[in-house]
């Protein structure tokens, strides 16, 4: 459980102050692993989740991560459409 709150960080996207989207980030060094990501049903097929992994890798890189694994379907298809595998 520590190591599990120790290495895994919570984004949300946000849209008017409400969380309309959220991804886990695990792992450490240089690989990361994207996870359980949901979207709220009202904003479903606006591009958000897509939007979501493109600015957690954005962020992961600018500390150094350099390969993200995806945890489910819906990551992989975002990640390969955004040339991160």
């Amino acid at each position: 459980e520590q190591h599990l709150a120790q290495y895994t960080t919570l984004y949300t996207a946000e849209f008017n102050t409400k969380i309309i989207g959220a991804i886990w980030c695990t792992g450490q060094g240089e690989s990361k692993t994207l996870e359980y990501i949901v979207v709220h049903p009202a904003n479903r097929g606006r591009g958000v989740a897509e939007r979501l992994v493109s600015e957690v890798c954005r962020y992961e890189e600018a500390k150094e991560v350099k390969r993200f694994d995806p945890g489910c379907g819906a990551i992989h298809r975002c990640l390969a459409h955004l040339g991160k595998l």
